[in-house]
């Protein structure tokens, strides 16, 4: 096993979908000249599969079903990285 640091760029808006070798562990949320990246320890021998993430700045609704990555500063604005628990994401934004 080896393993190795990856780096993801996700989008501000939706749901972001993600393609991470099984049980890679988030490690931390950034801006980066005006873009927002996660980073991921990962094993990439490992089988890959689909991550879902979403963005939401402090005050917004939030659906229920979400696991804590980490908080982004961006100038004037705060966000809060999200994983989407595999088993809402069929059901996102109904709770909202």
């Amino acid at each position: 096993m080896k393993w190795k640091i990856w780096k993801y760029k996700i989008s501000h808006y939706g749901l972001e979908e993600l393609e991470m070798p099984k049980g890679a562990q988030i490690l931390k949320g950034k801006m980066v000249k005006g873009e927002m990246f996660i980073w991921a320890i990962v094993d990439a021998s490992k089988e890959m599969e689909t991550r879902a993430f979403s963005i939401y700045g402090t005050g917004y609704l939030m659906p229920s079903g979400l696991i804590y990555v980490d908080t982004v500063f961006d100038r004037d604005f705060v966000w809060h990285i999200m994983e989407v628990d595999k088993l809402f994401t069929g059901e996102m934004y109904d709770d909202c």
